[in-house]
């Protein structure tokens, strides 16, 4: 598993090891070492990446590791998203295909549909796609790369595009949670955010959907989009996200929103916090 000292990493690891699997866990150095299964130190992901030794007698591999850099998206911070994304994932498949692997399971992202979905028309996985950031794209990208050397391998290959993961809540940044926290009591919140509907999955519905893929026996490539049935709002998810109560609303007068929407920089974030982005598992065969 690349990327397992991350946030969902974290939390699925165990979840293996309960469930008897055998995981080699890829970080970046020592001290992000996770207990109860053997680690690996690969410090970058990129073109030249080595992972020989990481690969010894793998069956599958959990393609998590990636780089998103929301608030900076130009520039040299823009190519180390593609150095991680597409040229790193490009070099790990070639390497898997060589070493014999039979899985490669890739993290993609429901960002590559845009930023937002319209009431009633959530996203499918034959929805067209538009991506709209360097992380969305280049996800996108190595989606395709992946299907292009996979495609007639042994190496089955199936990708995940997930929304919003609910994580256990004391997993977060505990110093920024609060600072988060402080802010949000002092202000009163657009009470829009309460109104829009987003798609998310728990981690124990995506521990399950791993656990399918893993032990599918015809050698199948999938192409998969991911959610619980059930929706919330951005409200919901910061409520969640950094232990959220007793929260002062007021409706925002019509003009102050539009404003905030029509700015060139901050657009995306009225999209996140006030548009709708729903999406309905679906899943297709790449034949």
């Amino acid at each position: 598993m690349t990327g397992a000292s991350g946030k969902i990493g974290r939390a699925i690891v165990p979840m293996f090891i309960q469930n008897g699997y055998k995981i080699r866990a890829t970080v970046r150095r020592k001290e992000d070492f996770i207990a109860n299964c053997e680690n690996i130190i690969i410090e970058e992901i990129d073109s030249v990446t080595q992972w020989h030794d990481a690969l010894l007698n793998v069956h599958t591999i959990i393609h998590l590791a990636a780089k998103n850099q929301p608030f900076l998206d130009f520039g040299c911070f823009k190519r180390k998203v593609y150095k991680t994304n597409l040229l790193g994932t490009e070099n790990l498949v070639d390497q898997s295909a060589k070493a014999n692997v039979k899985n490669f399971i890739f993290f993609s992202s429901c960002s590559i549909y845009g930023e937002y979905s319209e009431i009633g028309k959530p996203f499918h996985i034959f929805s067209k796609v538009n991506p709209y950031n360097s992380y969305s794209k280049s996800k996108l990208e190595a989606e395709y790369v992946i299907e292009s050397k996979l495609l007639k391998s042994k190496c089955a290959f199936k990708i995940i595009r997930i929304p919003y993961v609910f994580l256990d809540s004391s997993q977060n940044n505990q110093t920024f949670t609060q600072y988060i926290v402080k802010l949000m009591k002092l202000i009163y919140l657009p009470i829009d955010l309460k109104k829009n509907k987003r798609s998310k999955i728990c981690i124990n519905n995506l521990f399950s959907i791993l656990l399918i893929l893993i032990n599918e026996k015809k050698h199948l490539n999938i192409s998969c989009l991911v959610s619980d049935s059930n929706v919330v709002s951005s409200f919901d998810i910061l409520k969640y996200r950094f232990n959220l109560t007793n929260c002062k609303f007021s409706p925002y007068p019509i003009f102050l929103l539009n404003g905030f929407k029509k700015a060139p920089f901050l657009k995306k974030y009225f999209h996140k916090l006030f548009d709708n982005f729903q999406v309905v598992t679906s899943s297709k065969l790449i034949l």
